[in-house]
């Protein structure tokens, strides 16, 4: 692994928030402030992402943050995360079972599954085209229409200091786009493997977001025995980021009724 930037704060049950593919661990501003009186919160920068360099030979997400775990001393943790964030959360679950308390999943993939979205595929036909021609402010744009506002709605529409918070993030990922992209996963993936999670799941998705999102949260609804699922209205990728006030309630109510089923040995 090579030297990862990494947070912790607060005291208290672990819980670690893992961001998304057009961002960092700086999405998780809103999510530090509100957790950490409560919980001990880790996040950090994936490989290539933010401050944390790509390692010449990478390892799986998941093993990166099995690492970052260790070096903190923490052998089990509830794991949130986002997009990218959340494939990796999977992963990890179904790598190191025993490492995982609960689990929290928004908009999130799952690796090994089909992305069936025309719409989706020319968006990043646009962003991969400008990124070739050296036209960032055009891929940054097709990105924000992707991850901020979504198909059914305009990015002109969106509230500025929303699309300001994440601009930043999303154009350094695709300054490093190529790079970050060596990452392995886990073989076999997760989707054919959904049935083994038994830990306590909890998909939260906006129904702005785009289709295969929306299909990937259905898919993990229905695949992860006793999953919850949470959609949040007139809401695209970024729910953390667009909703953080109910993000952060339905999180801290989920973690609560877990914690409070696990104490008393049976569901709450």
């Amino acid at each position: 692994m090579s030297e990862l930037y990494v947070e912790s704060v607060g005291a208290g049950e672990p819980v670690v928030f893992l961001h998304a593919g057009v961002a960092d661990c700086r999405m998780w501003d809103a999510q530090v402030s509100a957790f950490a009186p409560h919980y001990r919160v880790i996040r950090y920068d994936a490989q290539g992402f933010g401050r944390s360099p790509m390692a010449a030979t990478p390892n799986t997400r998941a093993d990166d943050l099995r690492s970052v775990l260790r070096q903190l001393a923490v052998d089990r943790a509830h794991v949130v995360g986002l997009s990218m964030g959340g494939a990796t959360a999977i992963d990890f679950l179904l790598t190191y079972p025993s490492m995982v308390g609960a689990l929290v999943v928004a908009a999130s993939g799952v690796s090994g599954a089909d992305r069936d979205d025309a719409w989706l595929a020319e968006q990043n036909r646009l962003e991969n085209a400008a990124v070739a021609r050296g036209d960032f402010d055009s891929a940054l744009t097709a990105s924000l229409q992707t991850w901020v506002a979504g198909p059914r709605r305009r990015l002109e529409d969106m509230p500025e200091a929303l699309v300001e918070m994440l601009r930043p993030m999303a154009l350094d990922v695709l300054r490093h786009d190529a790079e970050r992209k060596r990452a392995p996963g886990i073989d076999p993936p997760a989707a054919g493997r959904l049935a083994q999670i038994e830990a306590p799941f909890l998909v939260m998705v906006g129904d702005a977001d785009v289709d295969a999102v929306l299909e990937t949260a259905d898919v993990l609804a229905n695949g992860v025995r006793g999953a919850q699922k949470i959609v949040l209205s007139d809401t695209a990728h970024m729910i953390n980021l667009e909703r953080p006030a109910e993000f952060n309630a339905a999180v801290l109510e989920f973690l609560r009724r877990h914690l409070l089923a696990a104490a008393s040995g049976g569901a709450v």
